[in-house]
């Protein structure tokens, strides 16, 4: 998607096209957020401040989040996606153009095609959906892909994954014996099959390698699938009582009503699970079946994880320690150590290719900005968002979860703070909380533990600190830092405000007050506004200025004030209905 970018930024410096931005759009959240991943002039945030978002899913979550912000409030009307846009993000437009209709070689599904265009029309707006393939060649098979796509009813039928995935397997034994008859096949699977890939006579290398990879990735979701229906509890009956258990539980399932229109592949079909299921019972042990279940791995990349667990448990707490003890070069150096290991495993190898990616891993965790980080600043992002927070912490708590299944005691010993840097991207702990409860700007959270001297260790704790930080900090603009001042104002008001909702009235007394001119009679009511932090102006009730004092009040507060004059002296009482929130130090 950076191309998409340079080009539009590079054709509005040429003037061959115009912002589209609103005026007076507040996009500070979502350019900060950026900022800290990207660099401040990376073409994705000049993009976007011409108005035009760019969304994909290899985009960090936390600038993500305010893309998606800024297009579910209508505020941006150009977007650029990929087909992850669909996916789980409530939005639509007006029209909706495809530049291709392939992710790479493949032709998209009829699944993903159908749900890009469904968000063509907008509820309540649009009377009709506009969905246009602008092609400027004469190519056919664009015009084909166009066709399949819209005229075929490919994706509209649910079908089971479970058969899918059978037909997938036994296509390539069938390509294997030169198309096998069904009793063939019930002979091969029934015959001891060690479940390699079968071989293809005279198969091109490259389409070869592309078998092995769908065979291997088969076969895994065939055993999530299988261990996933016997369940946590009947890991260590036999054999053909896990057969039995497969199946009782697909007697009505969507499988069985479909398999039954597999005339021809039933049989096969069906043995295939049973065969399948007999040959995990057969190699396996009762706990080695139960830490694949809860890693949620099949049997080949369990076993590869069975020969690492254990040391990637003990690297995982010799990094937890020295998180404890501040040691951050020597967790840091750990968890790459572990990264090491996990990364080696097939099933867990890195998305991205970056060749200092030791050295980007150690700067994420000891809390460095990325956008200093040496690299290209998406790819850079792609590896910590896919590679970091999603592959290197699914390898550890698989590893954690299988050495768990194994009885090792050492897994009692984590406590969770090797993998809260990892998500976070910091070795304090205070800050990580702050990030997992939704501050999405990290350095602003490192900031802010580290001027306070934070030393909470809960959420609870977290609210607690943020109740009672100190009043200046609490009115500071530029606190923890000016570019995510609103967005800690976002964060900490609904928190101050959630732990008491019941209104009740508050009363503060002020004297030194300075008056414009005539001080008002005693009794009289008076209008309070905020001028400054530390400042009040006193109106008369029709608004006629009348003086100021100097008090600190929450200017975030939610609720009703008003003021009298003393009956004796020159002061005023402040007289407020609200949630508790009248003082910043009340805020708890």
């Amino acid at each position: 998607m950076e191309p998409y970018a340079r080009k539009i930024v590079d054709l509005y410096k040429r003037g061959l096209v115009v912002s589209v931005l609103p005026s007076g759009v507040d996009l500070s959240d979502a350019l900060a957020v950026g900022t800290e991943w990207f660099g401040a002039d990376h073409p994705i945030l000049q993009c976007l401040q011409l108005g035009v978002a760019i969304h994909h899913g290899a985009l960090p979550g936390p600038f993500r989040r305010e893309i998606e912000r800024l297009l579910q409030q209508g505020i941006l009307k150009v977007t650029i996606a990929s087909p992850t846009l669909a996916q789980g993000l409530n939005l639509s437009a007006s029209a909706v153009l495809f530049h291709g209709l392939r992710r790479g070689r493949d032709l998209l599904s009829g699944s993903e095609f159908a749900n890009v265009i469904g968000r063509a029309g907008r509820a309540f707006v649009d009377t009709e959906g506009l969905v246009l393939y602008p092609t400027f060649d004469k190519i056919p098979t664009r015009s084909r892909d166009w066709r399949s796509l819209t005229q075929e009813d490919s994706g509209k039928t649910l079908r089971s994954g479970l058969i899918e995935i059978g037909v997938a397997l036994l296509q390539r034994m069938i390509d294997s014996q030169g198309h096998a008859s069904v009793d063939s096949l019930l002979t091969y699977l029934t015959g001891g099959l060690d479940w390699s890939l079968p071989v293809v006579a005279q198969e091109p290398s490259e389409r070869g390698a592309a078998a092995a990879e769908s065979w291997r990735s088969n076969l895994a979701l065939l055993d999530i699938g299988i261990l996933s229906i016997v369940g946590d509890g009947d890991q260590a009956i036999a054999g053909d009582a896990a057969t039995q258990i497969i199946a009782d539980a697909l007697r009505d399932s969507l499988w069985e009503r479909q398999l039954r229109r597999q005339e021809d592949l039933e049989p096969a079909l069906r043995e295939l699970v049973y065969s399948r299921t007999r040959h995990l019972w057969r190699a396996s042990t009762p706990s080695q079946r139960r830490g694949w279940y809860l890693a949620g791995l099949g049997a080949v990349a369990g076993s590869e994880l069975s020969r690492v667990s254990g040391e990637i448990v003990a690297q995982a707490v010799e990094a937890e320690t020295a998180l404890l003890e501040d040691d951050h070069e020597l967790a840091a150096s750990m968890l790459v150590a572990i990264a090491e290991t996990v990364f080696d495993m097939q099933v867990f190898q890195p998305e991205t290719r970056l060749v200092n990616w030791r050295d980007v891993l150690k700067d994420w965790i000891q809390g460095s900005a990325l956008g200093a980080i040496p690299g290209e600043r998406v790819e850079v992002a792609r590896f910590i968002e896919a590679d970091v927070v999603y592959r290197l912490v699914w390898g550890m708590e698989a590893a954690r979860l299988y050495e768990t299944a194994q009885n090792n005691i050492d897994t009692e010993l984590l406590s969770g703070s090797a993998v809260a840097a990892i998500e976070t991207g910091t070795c304090s702990q205070q800050a990580s909380i702050l990030i997992r409860s939704g501050f999405d700007h990290r350095l602003a959270a490192i900031t802010a533990v580290t001027e306070t001297d934070a030393t909470f260790d809960s959420a609870a704790s977290m609210r607690q600190w943020i109740a009672d930080l100190d009043p200046i900090l609490a009115l500071d603009q530029d606190w923890p830092t000016p570019e995510s001042r609103s967005a800690w104002e976002a964060f900490t008001n609904p928190l101050r405000t959630r732990r008491s909702r019941r209104w009740r009235r508050e009363d503060e007394d002020v004297q030194n007050v300075t008056w414009y001119g005539t001080t008002p009679d005693p009794g009289t009511w008076l209008r309070v506004t905020d001028a400054a932090p530390g400042k009040i102006r006193i109106w008369s009730t029709g608004f006629d200025a009348l003086g100021e004092a100097t008090v600190l009040l929450d200017q975030g507060r939610l609720g009703i004030l008003r003021a009298r004059r003393h009956d004796v002296g020159s002061g005023i009482r402040l007289i407020y209905r609200g949630p508790g929130d009248l003082l910043p130090s009340s805020n708890a």
